[in-house]
Protein backbone atom coordinates (compact mmCIF):
# COMPACT_ATOMS: atom_id res chain seq x y z
CA UNK A 1 0.00 0.00 0.00
CA UNK A 2 2.93 2.17 0.70
CA UNK A 3 4.29 2.69 -2.95
CA UNK A 4 0.74 3.35 -4.39
CA UNK A 5 0.46 6.38 -1.42
CA UNK A 6 3.16 8.03 -3.59
CA UNK A 7 1.22 9.16 -6.03
CA UNK A 8 3.00 12.53 -6.75
CA UNK A 9 6.66 12.87 -6.86
CA UNK A 10 9.66 15.46 -7.50
CA UNK A 11 12.38 13.71 -9.64
CA UNK A 12 15.49 15.28 -11.12
CA UNK A 13 16.17 15.09 -15.19
CA UNK A 14 18.91 15.84 -17.11
CA UNK A 15 18.09 18.62 -19.77
CA UNK A 16 20.32 19.21 -22.30
CA UNK A 17 20.73 23.33 -22.83
CA UNK A 18 22.95 25.79 -24.52
CA UNK A 19 24.91 28.04 -21.39
CA UNK A 20 26.89 30.92 -21.81
CA UNK A 21 30.21 30.18 -20.03
CA UNK A 22 32.70 32.99 -20.15
CA UNK A 23 31.04 34.43 -22.70
CA UNK A 24 31.06 31.52 -25.18
CA UNK A 25 27.70 29.40 -26.00
CA UNK A 26 28.03 25.92 -25.15
CA UNK A 27 26.24 23.03 -25.02
CA UNK A 28 25.36 21.15 -21.26
CA UNK A 29 22.75 19.51 -19.45
CA UNK A 30 21.28 21.20 -16.25
CA UNK A 31 19.21 19.36 -13.67
CA UNK A 32 15.47 20.39 -13.86
CA UNK A 33 12.99 18.66 -11.53
CA UNK A 34 9.52 17.79 -12.34
CA UNK A 35 6.51 16.42 -10.98
CA UNK A 36 5.69 13.01 -11.64
CA UNK A 37 2.50 10.42 -11.21
CA UNK A 38 3.27 7.65 -10.99
CA UNK A 39 -0.31 5.89 -9.98
CA UNK A 40 -1.67 7.64 -13.70
CA UNK A 41 -0.90 4.37 -15.43
CA UNK A 42 -2.32 2.18 -13.63
CA UNK A 43 -5.77 0.41 -14.27
CA UNK A 44 -8.73 3.15 -14.05
CA UNK A 45 -10.47 1.05 -11.80
CA UNK A 46 -7.28 0.15 -9.61
CA UNK A 47 -6.89 4.06 -9.05
CA UNK A 48 -10.71 4.01 -7.91
CA UNK A 49 -9.25 1.89 -4.73
CA UNK A 50 -6.27 4.52 -4.58
CA UNK A 51 -8.36 7.61 -4.43
CA UNK A 52 -9.27 6.52 -1.07
CA UNK A 53 -6.10 6.65 0.25
CA UNK A 54 -5.44 10.87 0.89
CA UNK A 55 -8.74 10.74 2.23
CA UNK A 56 -7.82 8.03 5.18
CA UNK A 57 -4.55 9.69 5.91
CA UNK A 58 -6.53 12.95 6.42
CA UNK A 59 -8.68 10.95 8.92
CA UNK A 60 -5.75 10.12 10.64
CA UNK A 61 -4.35 13.07 11.15
CA UNK A 62 -7.50 14.22 12.22
CA UNK A 63 -7.60 11.75 15.10
CA UNK A 64 -10.74 9.85 13.44
CA UNK A 65 -8.45 6.27 12.61
CA UNK A 66 -5.26 5.58 13.87
CA UNK A 67 -2.76 4.18 11.37
CA UNK A 68 -0.04 1.08 12.76
CA UNK A 69 2.85 0.06 10.77
CA UNK A 70 5.36 -2.61 11.90
CA UNK A 71 9.57 -2.77 11.50
CA UNK A 72 9.26 -5.01 8.88
CA UNK A 73 7.18 -3.04 6.23
CA UNK A 74 10.49 -0.29 6.43
CA UNK A 75 11.94 -3.30 5.33
CA UNK A 76 10.18 -4.58 2.65
CA UNK A 77 10.00 -0.59 1.40
CA UNK A 78 14.18 -0.66 1.61
CA UNK A 79 15.51 0.11 -1.93
CA UNK A 80 12.15 1.38 -3.86
CA UNK A 81 12.65 4.36 -6.83
CA UNK A 82 12.34 7.78 -6.51
CA UNK A 83 12.60 10.34 -3.97
CA UNK A 84 10.12 10.86 -1.29
CA UNK A 85 6.77 12.53 -1.55
CA UNK A 86 7.52 16.18 -0.24
CA UNK A 87 4.09 15.64 1.93
CA UNK A 88 6.24 13.07 3.73
CA UNK A 89 5.20 8.99 4.24
CA UNK A 90 1.76 8.21 3.29
CA UNK A 91 0.80 12.32 2.58
CA UNK A 92 2.52 12.99 6.10
CA UNK A 93 -0.42 10.85 8.18
CA UNK A 94 1.21 9.70 12.03
CA UNK A 95 1.43 6.46 11.71
CA UNK A 96 2.70 4.37 14.78
CA UNK A 97 4.80 1.13 14.77
CA UNK A 98 3.84 -1.78 17.08
CA UNK A 99 5.44 -4.61 18.75
CA UNK A 100 5.46 -7.34 16.67
CA UNK A 101 3.88 -11.26 17.90
CA UNK A 102 7.39 -11.90 18.67
CA UNK A 103 10.82 -9.82 19.97
CA UNK A 104 13.62 -10.20 17.70
CA UNK A 105 16.44 -7.36 16.84
CA UNK A 106 18.10 -6.73 13.19
CA UNK A 107 21.30 -5.42 12.32
CA UNK A 108 22.13 -3.96 9.32
CA UNK A 109 25.72 -5.75 7.93
CA UNK A 110 26.80 -3.11 4.70
CA UNK A 111 25.54 -1.60 1.39
CA UNK A 112 26.15 -5.54 -0.04
CA UNK A 113 23.88 -6.86 2.53
CA UNK A 114 20.56 -8.62 0.82
CA UNK A 115 17.64 -7.48 3.58
CA UNK A 116 15.02 -9.26 1.94
CA UNK A 117 17.21 -12.79 1.76
CA UNK A 118 17.77 -12.34 5.20
CA UNK A 119 14.27 -11.49 6.16
CA UNK A 120 12.56 -15.06 3.91
CA UNK A 121 15.30 -16.96 6.02
CA UNK A 122 13.90 -15.54 9.45
CA UNK A 123 10.16 -15.49 8.52
CA UNK A 124 10.56 -19.44 7.04
CA UNK A 125 12.12 -20.73 10.17
CA UNK A 126 8.89 -19.08 12.05
CA UNK A 127 6.69 -22.31 13.11
CA UNK A 128 4.13 -20.50 15.49
CA UNK A 129 0.65 -22.06 14.85
CA UNK A 130 -0.54 -18.49 14.15
CA UNK A 131 1.59 -17.76 11.65
CA UNK A 132 1.54 -21.01 9.99
CA UNK A 133 -2.77 -20.76 10.18
CA UNK A 134 -1.85 -17.01 8.09
CA UNK A 135 0.61 -18.92 5.65
CA UNK A 136 -2.43 -21.08 4.80
CA UNK A 137 -4.99 -18.12 4.51
CA UNK A 138 -2.66 -16.21 2.17
CA UNK A 139 -1.46 -19.33 -0.18
CA UNK A 140 2.00 -18.83 0.96
CA UNK A 141 2.91 -22.50 1.21
CA UNK A 142 3.22 -24.08 -2.67
CA UNK A 143 4.20 -27.76 -2.07
CA UNK A 144 7.37 -27.65 0.01
CA UNK A 145 8.22 -24.23 -0.94
CA UNK A 146 7.21 -20.96 0.55
CA UNK A 147 6.31 -18.03 -1.42
CA UNK A 148 8.37 -15.16 0.16
CA UNK A 149 5.83 -12.44 -0.88
CA UNK A 150 2.63 -13.73 0.56
CA UNK A 151 5.06 -15.29 3.70
CA UNK A 152 5.80 -11.53 4.21
CA UNK A 153 2.32 -11.13 4.02
CA UNK A 154 1.28 -13.83 6.10
CA UNK A 155 3.79 -11.88 8.64
CA UNK A 156 2.23 -8.07 8.43
CA UNK A 157 -1.18 -10.10 9.07
CA UNK A 158 -0.22 -11.77 12.33
CA UNK A 159 1.33 -8.45 13.32
CA UNK A 160 -2.22 -7.12 12.73
CA UNK A 161 -3.47 -9.76 15.02
CA UNK A 162 -1.05 -8.81 17.73
CA UNK A 163 -2.06 -5.16 17.63
CA UNK A 164 -5.56 -6.08 17.49
CA UNK A 165 -6.31 -3.79 14.64
CA UNK A 166 -9.48 -3.64 13.48
CA UNK A 167 -8.75 -3.43 9.61
CA UNK A 168 -5.89 -4.63 7.65
CA UNK A 169 -5.58 -1.81 4.66
CA UNK A 170 -3.79 -2.84 1.59
CA UNK A 171 -3.79 -2.30 -2.38
CA UNK A 172 -2.71 -5.72 -3.06
CA UNK A 173 -6.29 -6.91 -4.04
CA UNK A 174 -5.14 -10.61 -5.10
CA UNK A 175 -4.12 -10.84 -1.60
CA UNK A 176 -7.77 -10.28 -0.67
CA UNK A 177 -9.38 -12.30 -2.66
CA UNK A 178 -7.10 -14.91 -1.67
CA UNK A 179 -7.67 -14.66 1.87
CA UNK A 180 -11.40 -14.72 1.62
CA UNK A 181 -11.43 -17.90 -0.33
CA UNK A 182 -9.46 -19.60 2.64
CA UNK A 183 -12.29 -18.96 4.90
CA UNK A 184 -10.99 -21.58 7.18
CA UNK A 185 -7.65 -20.08 7.74
CA UNK A 186 -9.15 -16.50 8.25
CA UNK A 187 -7.14 -14.05 9.86
CA UNK A 188 -8.63 -12.28 13.16
CA UNK A 189 -8.73 -9.36 11.06
CA UNK A 190 -10.83 -7.92 8.20
CA UNK A 191 -9.08 -7.47 4.95
CA UNK A 192 -10.34 -4.32 2.64
CA UNK A 193 -9.31 -2.27 0.47
CA UNK A 194 -8.76 1.76 0.54
CA UNK A 195 -12.33 1.79 -1.24
CA UNK A 196 -14.02 -1.15 0.79
CA UNK A 197 -12.77 0.90 3.90
CA UNK A 198 -14.48 3.96 3.80
CA UNK A 199 -18.36 2.53 3.89
CA UNK A 200 -17.06 1.03 7.19
CA UNK A 201 -15.55 3.99 8.36
CA UNK A 202 -19.12 5.49 7.54
CA UNK A 203 -21.17 3.49 9.17
CA UNK A 204 -18.89 3.48 12.36
CA UNK A 205 -19.33 7.45 12.48
CA UNK A 206 -15.66 7.87 12.01
CA UNK A 207 -15.91 9.30 8.97
CA UNK A 208 -18.08 12.19 9.16
CA UNK A 209 -19.30 15.08 6.90
CA UNK A 210 -17.35 17.59 8.63
CA UNK A 211 -14.66 15.25 7.63
CA UNK A 212 -15.03 15.35 3.62
CA UNK A 213 -15.48 19.24 4.02
CA UNK A 214 -12.25 19.67 5.49
CA UNK A 215 -10.65 17.41 3.47
CA UNK A 216 -11.90 19.18 0.26
CA UNK A 217 -10.45 21.98 1.84
CA UNK A 218 -7.45 20.70 2.53
CA UNK A 219 -6.95 19.54 -1.21
CA UNK A 220 -7.99 22.77 -2.51
CA UNK A 221 -5.50 24.96 -0.27
CA UNK A 222 -2.64 22.48 -0.78
CA UNK A 223 -3.03 21.40 -4.54
CA UNK A 224 -2.27 18.03 -3.92
CA UNK A 225 1.38 19.42 -3.31
CA UNK A 226 3.53 19.70 -0.32
CA UNK A 227 4.57 22.52 1.69
CA UNK A 228 6.11 25.15 -0.26
CA UNK A 229 8.99 25.72 2.02
CA UNK A 230 9.83 21.96 1.32
CA UNK A 231 13.59 21.78 -0.57
CA UNK A 232 11.62 19.73 -3.14
CA UNK A 233 8.68 22.16 -4.03
CA UNK A 234 11.13 25.09 -3.83
CA UNK A 235 13.07 23.46 -6.51
CA UNK A 236 10.16 22.45 -8.40
CA UNK A 237 8.93 26.21 -8.51
CA UNK A 238 12.53 26.99 -9.67
CA UNK A 239 12.65 24.81 -12.50
CA UNK A 240 9.14 25.58 -13.56
CA UNK A 241 10.25 29.22 -13.86
CA UNK A 242 13.61 28.23 -15.69
CA UNK A 243 12.28 26.18 -18.09
CA UNK A 244 9.73 28.88 -18.84
CA UNK A 245 12.35 30.97 -19.69
CA UNK A 246 13.65 28.35 -21.96
CA UNK A 247 10.78 26.75 -23.80
CA UNK A 248 11.45 23.55 -21.65
CA UNK A 249 7.75 21.93 -21.42
CA UNK A 250 8.77 18.26 -20.40
CA UNK A 251 11.52 16.39 -18.00
CA UNK A 252 12.09 14.31 -21.19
Amino acid sequence: MHRHAYDRRIVGRRIPTVVNWGGRLQQAEVVRWFEEYPNAALDRGFRQHLAALPLIAHLAKRGRVTLLSHMEVAVELMGLPGPPDSRGTFYGAPITNVEGPIRYGRVVVGPSWDHRDHQFEFLAGLAHPDFVRLQNAVGARQGSHLNRNQLIDAFHLWCAEHARADYFLTTDLRLVRSVRAQPRHAPRVQLLSPKELLPRLLKSRDLRLRDLLSFAAAQWRTGGRGPKEHPLEQLRSLSRHLNRRQGIERGR
